[in-house]
């Protein structure tokens, strides 16, 4: 047996084993002093070596910083130690009082500051095995509850996620549906452009082509016919030209001299067949001819 020390009536033995355990709050919440201190017992026998019911132990509640977890200062004896460390006691006729282990002088300990086992404790360990089982049920069921706690949390942060997920996703299908929308309304402006753009090349061609026939017009005609007008026909791209000769073999002439002209432009203007009509005007004679343009021709 190591030397052991007393002071005021409580005896500092080496035989005492000290052990700091720390424990979810969760876990000790609720707890009575008796079942805290059966679930200390069973944290520290794997390092004490001490089987429940076979030792005394005492311990005090440590300040902790996290509130999440509670700490514990945990002192612990042998039954037959501590039976020696009294009986040697009572043979040097010292009163003890109080057992606890011997303090870390290094730090400033003294043995106020630590757990004192009562020196006639009778079997604080020694509970019934029935008491220890539902102390230990107490402690699991306990940290079920803990678990139980943080899964519940888990789930409602994942449903959470769930959502935020489903709310991202329907805003993608939104702005994608939107998206669709802009690039069919910009294929239908293209379209409306290329239109509006053809339609501009066909009236600069048509311009170009009445341009080309009201310049051939007067060579055409010399001085043996005039041309009174030019209309639109019954058909698209169809004109009726009027005019009046001095006879009806210079009416002729007048027409063939514009549809060579024409042809020789390559403007797509040609005399539609049998679109010549000629009538007698007093001593003159009216005539009618009807041209065609074909936007297609020209210009080759």
């Amino acid at each position: 047996m190591k030397d052991s020390k007393q002071t005021d009536g409580i005896l500092a033995s080496p035989a005492c084993f000290r052990q700091r355990v720390n424990l979810p709050a969760a876990q000790v919440a609720g707890l009575s002093d008796a079942e805290l201190a059966t679930a200390l017992a069973f944290e520290v026998e794997p390092f004490s070596g001490i089987a429940r019911g076979a030792g005394e132990m005492a311990w005090r509640a440590c300040e902790e910083g996290d509130p999440a977890r509670r700490s514990f200062d945990v002192v612990q004896i042998r039954a037959v130690d501590l039976a020696a460390e009294l009986k040697r006691a009572r043979a040097e006729k010292r009163r003890v009082k109080f057992v606890t282990a011997v303090p870390d002088e290094a730090r400033g300990e003294t043995v106020a500051d630590l757990p004192r086992i009562p020196a006639r404790t009778t079997g604080g360990l020694r509970a019934h095995p029935l008491a220890l089982w539902g102390a230990f049920c107490l402690l699991v069921a306990a940290g079920v509850a803990s678990e139980w706690s943080g899964l519940r949390l888990e789930v409602r942060a994942l449903r959470r996620d769930v959502a935020a997920r489903q709310t991202l996703q329907a805003e993608k299908d939104g702005l994608a549906s939107r998206a669709a929308a802009l690039r069919r309304e910009a294929a239908d402006l293209r379209r409306r452009r290329q239109e509006e753009a053809a339609a501009q090349a066909r009236a600069a061609v048509l311009r170009a082509a009445g341009r080309e026939l009201l310049e051939a017009v007067p060579s055409a005609c010399r001085d043996e016919s005039v041309v009174r007008g030019i209309k639109s026909g019954e058909q698209a791209f169809d004109f009726n030209l009027t005019g009046v000769a001095l006879s009806p073999e210079a009416a002729t002439r007048t027409v063939t001299r514009l549809a060579e002209a024409l042809a020789a432009r390559r403007s797509g203007w040609s005399v539609k067949p049998g679109g010549l009509a000629v009538q007698a005007e007093g001593d003159a004679c009216a005539f009618d001819c009807a041209f065609t343009f074909d936007p297609e021709r020209s210009g080759k």
